[in-house]
């Protein structure tokens, strides 16, 4: 959704009226067309949030740029923020369109909400979780499997109080090819779980269920001997 039409922003209003507290967004934009595309898209959300949506605009480095280097220090960006101000840990990289804006809406209507705590499998992740870490999901407008791995990350960095970085990535917006290829339309979405400390890594590709991101995440936190992958 790059554009919206009367009746898209009273849709968007509807649902936008869930917001239960008002949160915010720090957006992060250049002279390029893509970040005038995605300002548009911020200002017609925050116009449709009945006053509860700020949207903070910045033309200077996100902090992805620090935190993931290899994104180059690509923009537009944004970095979202609860109903207590506090960060939630998710940024997204790329202009908020498709399924993409989708599950943007979701995360502000759950950020504006007492957290939800994840559910009880998670646990063994959840208590190996006392350091920074980083989850890169690669995505397309037009992917309909990235809204759950999109979401997934997001409950993630939520329910870790931010010490997990949700970088979602618009694979369009770092020059990736999204309809076949390496990271293509079968292969998204592409996930890469990181410890920076430890250097340990794991990546998948395409629909996982939660028992195959939390396998993935328990061999980085916890892995046996020559169980590790490091792409």
């Amino acid at each position: 959704m790059s554009s919206f039409d009367h009746r898209d922003r009273r849709t968007l209003a509807l649902m936008l009226s869930g917001l239960v507290a008002p949160v915010a967004v720090d957006v992060f934009l250049d002279d390029e067309e893509p970040s005038e595309r995605a300002d548009a898209i911020w200002t017609a959300t925050r116009d449709a949030a009945h006053r509860r949506l700020t949207v903070r605009r910045h033309h200077e480095p996100a902090p992805m740029e620090r935190e993931a280097p290899d994104t180059g220090g690509l923009r537009p960006a944004a970095v979202f923020f609860d109903a207590d101000g506090a960060d939630s840990g998710t940024r997204l990289l790329g202009v908020p369109a498709g399924y993409i804006y989708q599950t943007v809406v979701g995360q502000l209507l759950d950020l504006s909400r007492p957290r939800r705590p994840l559910a009880d499998r998670w646990h063994p992740v959840l208590e190996l979780v006392d350091r920074p870490l980083l989850v890169q999901v690669a995505v397309s407008a037009n992917c309909p499997y990235c809204p759950h791995a999109i979401r997934l990350a997001e409950r993630l960095a939520a329910a870790t109080a931010g010490r997990v970085r949700a970088l979602i990535v618009d694979a369009a917006a770092v020059g990736a090819p999204t309809d076949g290829g390496l990271v293509g339309a079968e292969w998204l979405p592409s996930v890469r779980v990181w410890d920076p400390a430890s250097g340990r890594a794991a990546a998948w590709s395409g629909m996982a269920p939660e028992s195959e991101w939390i396998s993935q995440w328990l061999r980085v936190l916890a892995p046996e001997p020559g169980g590790i992958s490091r792409p």
